[in-house]
């Protein structure tokens, strides 16, 4: 996995890049959660547009939004942005004791019974009636858990259309993209940089 090296400045550009797309998809998301669980209490069916027009972009920003939070801690750390689009991949390759400290972020904030884990979606259609098929959400529930399944997924649902063949079954969870996304947003916050600014008064006597 190649790098770039811009300029130290660069990383408030690009964290606050990150937060602004988690924000997006926080957003998002919630107006889809909320038209999923108004039309569930109605009794209608979800309506399919309304469900892509909210449900996507709430994907691909929180994807994209945390990718960049991965690329900023790697830079706090190595003075590289590394590139790509895996989480999987860039989510995994921090040392040791920085894992440690995203994985028990990521279980607190799933284990917390305040905390939702929020509705799955799903996408699926085509020749097998899944009409009254029961299923049951993804559990998943520890950060090396979610960035695997995270993985490529800003690239995936970019280009959904893509996947939409004759016979289609696709689910998103939220609870992945979000709990490890504020697992990277709180290491970067408590990273200590060696950066320090110095003083001098001395008086000139010339």
């Amino acid at each position: 996995m190649t790098a770039s090296k811009p300029s130290i400045f660069s990383i408030a550009l690009a964290d606050t890049a990150a937060v602004g797309h988690i924000n997006t998809g926080v957003e998002l998301y919630r107006r889809f959660e909320a038209l999923a669980h108004e039309e569930h209490a109605s009794g209608q069916r979800l309506d399919f547009s309304r469900a892509i027009e909210l449900g996507v972009p709430a994907i691909t920003n929180l994807a994209l939004g945390l990718e960049l939070l991965l690329k900023v801690h790697n830079f706090q750390l190595t003075g590289e942005y590394p590139m790509g689009h895996d989480i999987r991949e860039l989510g995994s390759s921090f040392p040791d004791e920085t894992m440690a400290k995203l994985r028990n972020r990521y279980k607190e904030m799933y284990d917390d019974p305040k905390i939702s884990n929020g509705v799955e979606f799903r996408f699926s259609g085509g020749s097998k009636d899944r009409e009254e098929e029961k299923w049951e959400a993804t559990k998943i529930d520890t950060y090396d858990k979610a960035i695997e399944y995270i993985g490529p997924m800003y690239v995936k649902w970019r280009y959904i259309y893509e996947e939409f063949e004759e016979d289609i079954d696709i689910r998103a969870s939220y609870s992945p993209l979000y709990f490890s996304a504020m697992s990277v947003h709180a290491a970067i916050r408590s990273q200590k940089g060696k950066t320090r600014i110095t003083l001098n008064d001395e008086k000139n006597d010339a």
